[in-house]
């Protein structure tokens, strides 16, 4: 579970994302919310109070990513190999 899935900002600005999102015509907050969308074992509840980023979270549900895509994220942001704390925010 996490409350801050884009971490803070942080996330929409990872250069691997970055370029990404820019390679596909989206934004790195809606590429990061399209492939979380994509997968059915995970709930997605995005917040917003800025109208812009509320845009934003929309355009990720018309988004499908295609497998390809799937993949090349899967290679940019591997899953940890074991444990570890949680970061606090």
């Amino acid at each position: 579970m996490a409350y801050s899935p884009i971490e803070q900002g942080k996330l929409v600005r990872n250069r691997k994302l970055v370029d990404f999102a820019e390679r596909h015509g989206m934004t790195p907050a809606t590429a990061a919310l399209a492939w979380l969308l994509a997968h059915d074992d995970i709930i997605v509840i995005p917040k917003t109070s800025h109208r812009g980023r509320l845009r934003e979270n929309l355009a990720a549900l018309e988004i499908r990513l295609t497998t390809a895509q799937l993949a090349e994220l899967d290679r940019l942001f591997p899953p940890p190999k074991g444990p570890r704390p949680l970061e606090m925010l």
